[in-house]
């Protein structure tokens, strides 16, 4: 008992922190944190353009196989194929649209498959305003959301025109033989951002 009589304890002035250590201890954490925060903001960006750019060569692979196996023509014009080439069954969208995806078997999903592919949602599709800030076609929901697909196909690719009559040919495909620039000039889909900038 005469030892524990004889340790000398702290004081409390010794154990805690000032005030003026407390404040740079925050001021250090909230420096880190706003150096931090940006350069994990654009990692994530880098992500997104990475899977975005990997969806968009996989479609663009699939549609390679799907022309070599249709005799190089895109499919027929019905409404709306050019969001409805690929993709889910959209749950929002009104008004009809297509009984079956044409791309869907060659990203391995079945024609009328409910199941989405993850190939045609692009990971920065978010819900679309115009100039004036209202929500545009998609009413605050994304293309994904509303279409069943984030990537919208080029649909001069899909409805042959006749620049002599100035008239589109309903009812008749276009073949690939029939693009005049080259391949590489030819945007064949992009993002649902390229459909409400244009």
């Amino acid at each position: 008992m005469s030892q524990l009589s004889n340790i000398e304890l702290p004081s409390p002035q010794a154990r805690a922190f000032t005030l003026i250590e407390l404040l740079m201890v925050v001021a250090i954490i909230a420096l880190l944190v706003s150096i931090l925060v940006p350069a994990l903001q654009q990692a994530r960006n880098s992500a997104r353009i990475v899977v975005c750019a990997a969806n968009q060569r996989q479609l663009g692979i699939a549609w390679h196989v799907y022309l070599s196996s249709n005799d190089f023509a895109f499919p027929r014009w019905r409404l709306n194929i050019q969001w409805f080439y690929g993709g889910k069954e959209p749950s929002i969208v009104s008004g009809p649209v297509l009984p079956y995806r044409p791309l869907n078997p060659y990203v391995a999903l079945r024609e009328t498959d409910e199941q989405w592919a993850r190939v045609f949602r692009c990971p920065g599709d978010r819900p679309i305003t115009n100039a004036s800030g209202e929500f545009a076609i998609t009413k605050g929901n994304t293309a994904f959301d509303y279409f069943g697909n984030s990537y919208l196909m080029n649909w001069l690719l899909l409805l042959p025109y006749d620049m002599k009559e100035e008239r589109y040919l309903l009812g008749q495909t276009f073949r690939l033989a029939d693009v005049e620039l080259s391949h590489e000039r030819v945007m064949l889909l992009g993002d649902c951002q390229w459909y409400y900038t244009t």
